[in-house]
């Protein structure tokens, strides 16, 4: 017999949708139990019902994505949509350690004091993307920010070659990038102090954006399990927004909040070199007979690898 692409899609859809409700809170507890967190956010086209006309509309709609390197999970949400503080509230409220994101006004709530459980680290990728820009505006000025990035980044690297613990990491950036940032601070008050006389637009916003950022850019000299930007967690994004550009949209809010577990799935397998068709196919084996719930069953604990 012939089966519908609808038929298949619905079928998959309450299968994604009764794992996400036996898993989900398991799985978001698990991906925060941790001392490091990136965060990103991009969007995708969704069904929204309009209560006036009774037909559905196709908006852009925000999904946040939080990826915990050291504990190899990911967990994706869809709150009604929302890029707003309610829906980031409730859950960095409740997270104690470090986050690395961009400079977006949301994240930067928890630069202030009243927040002493939830340190924000800057991204520097994102700052150094603005100097970029300014490039054909002042070539000189920005080639020297962007030359001392390159060299914390160049730090970094031997981190990664040395293959050190996050303790021995921050030791060695201690040694040799504090100078590097003390000297990048210095040259940012320095144009400040100016009044960014002579600087250019596109110049002028580089400076203003890295200076609003550079004391949670610092933050990287407190915990050596940070990383200098929030690249992993940008690409992982990426792969979310070019599956979705390749579906289209996406037809209802309760699909989105399946999409995202899904993605919470594929992501999280990915990093844990497993197999995420086989791990879901074990995964409706294991329903039948066993409890799902069972936190053996996340992909950071799983013992088949494929």
């Amino acid at each position: 017999c012939t089966v519908s692409v609808k038929t298949i899609g619905s079928v998959v859809n309450k299968i994604i949708g009764k794992i996400r409700r036996a898993m989900s809170e398991m799985w978001k507890s698990t991906t925060f139990n941790t001392e490091n967190l990136m965060i990103d956010e991009t969007t995708g086209m969704v069904g929204i019902d309009n209560e006036e006309t009774g037909k559905r509309e196709y908006k852009n709609r925000y999904f946040w994505g939080f990826k915990a390197n050291l504990k190899k999970m990911v967990w994706f949400i869809y709150e009604h949509g929302s890029r707003a503080a309610k829906v980031l509230r409730p859950i960095l409220d409740e997270f104690i350690g470090f986050f690395t994101s961009d400079g977006y006004i949301v994240y930067k709530i928890y630069d202030k004091e009243d927040h002493p459980n939830q340190r924000r680290s800057a991204c520097l990728t994102h700052i150094r993307r603005n100097f970029i820009d300014s490039l054909i505006e002042n070539h000189e000025g920005s080639m020297w920010f962007i030359e001392e990035f390159g060299k914390l980044f160049g730090v970094e690297y031997e981190c990664r070659k040395l293959n050190l613990s996050p303790e021995d990491r921050l030791n060695y950036r201690k040694k040799h990038s504090v100078s590097m940032m003390d000297r990048i601070k210095k040259k940012l008050e320095e144009y400040f102090s100016s009044g960014y006389a002579g600087c250019g637009e596109l110049f002028t916003k580089a400076l203003k954006y890295a200076r609003r950022e550079w004391s949670a850019m610092e933050t990287v000299l407190e915990n050596g399990g940070l990383e200098l930007s929030n690249n992993l967690a940008e690409q992982m994004m990426r792969h979310f927004k070019r599956t979705l550009k390749n579906c289209l949209n996406i037809g209802s809010e309760r699909s989105a909040k399946n999409v995202a577990f899904m993605f919470s799935v594929v992501e999280s397998c990915a990093m844990n070199a497993i197999s995420p068709v086989v791990y879901i196919k074990d995964l409706l084996v294991k329903f039948a007979d066993e409890n799902i719930s069972n936190q053996t069953l996340l992909p950071c604990y799983y013992a088949k690898v494929c």
